[in-house]
């Protein structure tokens, strides 16, 4: 259901193990990472976010951050992956799929921020693995109340 602020509440799952304080921000819309990464700096993190524009960008950020047998990781796995359903090329549900059948990664939320607010796509996000939604506001404000209130409940 969602609030007056277009944040869809869902019950928060204990999601308090993150390996780092890094973020990855992923949208393919250069005004929303603008305005993303600027509300970030805001509240302090804007030096800890991993940018990907395309969805397959995400998905190999991510594998790169996996030990196999083979290699160590060599990125530091996110706190949260913020991710717009609007992604290009390898789409959201298709990285939300790929993310769900990594265990290493079942710890990492998943956070929608998108203008997409189909109640068949935001129920699909959650059945794929996303923890929570936001609708992306119109205001450069309004953003910054957003990913403060993001932060806080699951970059801790």
């Amino acid at each position: 259901m969602a609030t007056p602020s277009g944040h869809t509440k869902w019950a928060k799952e204990d999601n308090t193990v993150a390996t780092s304080k890094t973020i990855l921000l992923a949208d393919a819309d250069d005004n929303d990472l603008f305005f993303c990464q600027y509300a970030l700096e805001q509240a302090g993190m804007g030096e800890n976010v991993v940018v990907a524009h395309v969805g397959q960008e995400v998905i190999d950020y991510l594998g790169s951050t996996i030990s196999t047998n083979h290699r160590a990781p060599v990125a530091p796995r996110p706190a949260l992956l913020l991710l717009d359903l609007k992604i290009l090329r390898c789409d959201a549900f298709a990285v939300l799929s790929w993310i769900k059948q990594n265990p290493a990664l079942k710890e990492m939320p998943v956070i929608i921020f998108s203008d997409l607010t189909a109640p068949e796509e935001i129920e699909r996000a959650r059945t794929l693995g996303a923890k929570d939604y936001f609708c992306k506001p119109h205001a450069l404000a309004a953003y910054s109340t957003i990913l403060r209130e993001i932060l806080s409940r699951w970059a801790q």
